[in-house]
């Protein structure tokens, strides 16, 4: 197990770096994870957040913003999260589907299972179809 700094300071470079948005999306969610995990959530680290949140152009970047952004507090991000359910990338919407069992909780329930719900009438892929009913069951 490498010590916080080094993880953190590793993902960070990477975030800022790294020109692949797929890997970059992978690195957010990282980072993410380690700073809650060890509690290490700050104003500095969530104004970072944001601020590479209003300057991504990648779509899975932004999706893994708004998911950090989530988690770490501020649910104003909820509603942009959940439109990424209707993104024409069908990868995007499954990974969609799989963040929104981490962010699930009571107070957002209804509208999540709602939009899932929405999903699933107008959705043709089978793997996209497959999460969300997944999702649905399971919470």
């Amino acid at each position: 197990v490498f010590p916080y700094k080094d993880v953190a300071d590793f993902l960070e470079k990477v975030i800022l770096n790294e020109k692949n948005g797929l890997a970059r999306s992978y690195a957010i969610l990282s980072w993410t994870d380690v700073l809650l995990l060890l509690n290490c959530v700050t104003n500095e680290k969530v104004a970072f957040a944001r601020d590479k949140k209003e300057t991504e152009k990648s779509t899975d970047c932004v999706l893994s913003w708004c998911y950090a952004l989530l988690v770490f507090g501020d649910g104003n991000f909820l509603n942009e999260l959940l439109h990424f359910l209707k993104n024409s990338d069908y990868q995007i919407r499954c990974a969609t589907l799989a963040l929104l069992s981490d962010i699930i909780n009571p107070s957002n329930e209804k509208q999540i299972k709602n939009d899932v719900s929405m999903l699933l009438i107008a959705e043709n892929i089978e793997s996209v179809r497959d999460r969300a009913e997944r999702f649905l069951k399971e919470n």
